[in-house]
């Protein structure tokens, strides 16, 4: 009775936690994280330095720091207009087959096209400083090998986008310049979120999602310390469209501010009935920011004195 007790209770635990593998994003770095664990692709700069052939680059990182194209200082009006070229290979396990999988850009500069086994995937990301991404699973071939190509031209077509990232007081580069991942997320999943946590303890959220959504499908969410403890109860929504509104107060949080960083986590778990389809985390602190007029700007009740700025951002 007891070896069948616990053969039951190992097969709940394995459903559990293949429920839960299921319901999580995957992860898979094609860059490093940073210049310490930099991973080389394949590349090829069109103009200046060491241009004309393929070669190696480190990325992430800005191509004239890695020795090709021409430096720029941002108020200079003749600025040089190399185009560089990223190529690698990757796998794609053949068990991300029924999900959706993303490529995700952290940041490049400035214009980025990118292609996968030899087909765009969709249109030129314009501008800098900002994370974009882009479906390519239509373009994938799922257990083989594939290999995507990023083109950066360092100049933006778009006027506004130069007028306002590039003409300034520094140095301005080239080239994917922050980390590439692959994201493979559940064919309906949680797309983004957007997050007001404020010094009074109330928490709102907007949920974003993607993929075939019924009625009863909804959002149910928990407030988590850093250790992954609850904080207040669960507390959900049905989505309404393309979105959930979800809302709860916390008595007497610990606020976020530069000199105490207080954290914490929220967990959104989207469900259609009792079947988990897709779990997401995110990291937040409580804090308000006023700006009064004729008396500055105010976090959580008091006063911000600003002693200096940076001339970059």
């Amino acid at each position: 009775m007891v070896g069948a007790l616990a053969l039951i209770m190992g097969a709940c635990s394995s459903q559990s936690e293949l429920a839960s593998d299921t319901a999580a994003t995957k992860t898979m770095m094609l860059s490093g994280t940073g210049s310490d664990d930099a991973v080389e692709w394949d590349f090829y700069c069109d103009k200046g330095r060491n241009c004309g052939e393929w070669s190696k680059i480190a990325v992430p990182s800005n191509w004239e720091l890695e020795g090709f194209g021409g430096y720029d200082y941002g108020h200079i009006r003749e600025k040089h207009d190399e185009q560089g070229t990223y190529r690698r290979d990757f796998d794609v396990p053949a068990s991300w087959q029924n999900r959706t999988v993303k490529v995700v850009f952290d940041g490049v500069m400035t214009d980025t096209t990118v292609f996968v086994n030899d087909q765009q995937v969709g249109l030129t990301h314009r501008g800098g400083f900002y994370r974009f991404s882009y479906d390519i699973t239509p373009y994938l071939n799922f257990g083989e090998s594939n290999q995507i190509k990023v083109v950066v031209d360092k100049i933006s077509a778009d006027k506004s986008i130069e007028a306002a990232e590039r003409q300034a007081d520094y140095w301005v580069f080239g080239g994917i310049f922050r980390q590439v991942f692959l994201q493979a997320l559940p064919a309906s999943h949680i797309d983004w979120v957007s997050l007001d946590a404020k010094a009074s303890g109330q928490f709102d959220a907007e949920v974003y999602f993607e993929g075939l959504i019924g009625a009863e499908t909804g959002v149910e969410a928990q407030i988590l310390d850093m250790d992954g403890k609850p904080v207040g109860k669960p507390f959900s929504a049905l989505l309404q469209e393309s979105k959930a509104v979800v809302s709860t107060a916390i008595a007497n949080p610990e606020l976020w501010s530069a000199e105490y960083p207080n954290l914490y986590q929220v967990r959104f778990t989207l469900k259609a009935g009792t079947d988990t389809l897709h779990t997401l985390n995110k990291t937040f602190g409580f804090r308000t920011f006023e700006l009064r007029p004729h008396e500055g700007m105010y976090l959580n009740g008091e006063k911000i004195i600003l002693k200096g700025v940076n001339l970059q951002r």
